[in-house]
């Protein structure tokens, strides 16, 4: 399985912001998986978690991050 991942650059570049913001918002979502159990790497995150959190939703419906097998249910827990 390949997940892939945006960058901060990438952020920066998509959203228009600088490249401090990006990683501003990057470190925030890197958080949220990782009290979610994620295994997370510094500078980007999963393409889709970040699609799902900025528009709300991601191609093809409703977001389902961690729910299609994009990523796997952390050990011992369900998604939530």
């Amino acid at each position: 399985m390949r997940i892939s991942f945006i960058t901060a650059e990438e952020v920066a570049e998509l959203m228009g912001i600088s490249r401090s913001k990006a990683y501003q918002i990057v470190r925030g979502m890197n958080r949220e998986l990782k009290e979610r159990g994620y295994i997370t790497v510094a500078g980007r995150c999963p393409r889709r978690y970040f699609q799902e959190r900025v528009y709300g939703m991601v191609e093809g419906g409703q977001g389902t991050f961690g729910r299609d097998g994009d990523m796997p249910v952390r050990e011992g827990g369900r998604n939530e």
